[in-house]
């Protein structure tokens, strides 16, 4: 993580992981909910081969939020150079992930994805939005992973409980945990 231009997120331990069966994989088409400053945007377009199409769902912060000024520079520029300079094809959608409207075009504009990650809203609610939304959008073969499944104090947790449960209707057939240090972060990655 440590070529990285902008700030990642994520406990490294975990992400490394993760990242591994990212590569593993060589995703041509990549969902990412939530991006920040795009830390792991960029990490999924490094690991991906040539022409790959990436879509981003980040919803800006307030304009009075002091991370607003690089949040923005990332959506409106430095996004979109990674991928000329990686040859591939982003689309960056600045709006809430779980808005009907918004779920709408990014099934318009992608059939299926290898991989999904899912980072944006925490509370339960808008975790598993995202995650009936979307996850019809990959593959067979392919990955969605979710972060923060063991952070205290959001909903992930429960969402992601809730998606691995065995018991459950529609749950995960096939998962990995990777967390490092209990009750923070954590990345959820299901294999369909």
């Amino acid at each position: 993580m440590n070529d990285c231009p902008v700030e990642v997120y994520q406990n490294p331990g975990e992400f490394d992981q993760l990242l591994a069966r990212v590569r593993a994989l060589a995703p041509t088409r990549v969902l990412e909910i939530g991006s920040m400053f795009g830390g792991t945007l960029w990490h999924w377009m490094h690991a991906a081969p040539r022409g790959a199409t990436f879509i981003a769902v980040d919803m800006l912060v307030s304009q009075s939020d002091p991370r607003y000024v690089a949040q923005k520079s990332g959506h409106d520029v430095v996004w979109a150079e990674w991928a000329r300079e990686l040859g591939h094809h982003l689309t960056i959608i600045a709006d809430d992930s779980t808005r009907p409207d918004v779920v709408s075009y990014v099934r318009r504009i992608v059939e299926k994805v290898d991989f999904l990650f899912i980072d944006g809203g925490h509370s339960f609610e808008c975790v598993l939005a995202d995650i009936t939304n979307y996850r019809p959008l990959v593959r067979p073969g392919g990955i969605m992973a979710l972060h923060d499944i063991d952070l205290r104090g959001s909903g992930v947790p429960d969402a992601w409980r809730q998606m691995t449960d065995p018991q459950g209707r529609d749950a995960a057939p096939v998962f990995e945990e990777f967390v490092e240090v209990s009750g923070d972060r954590g990345i959820g990655v299901v294999y369909l």
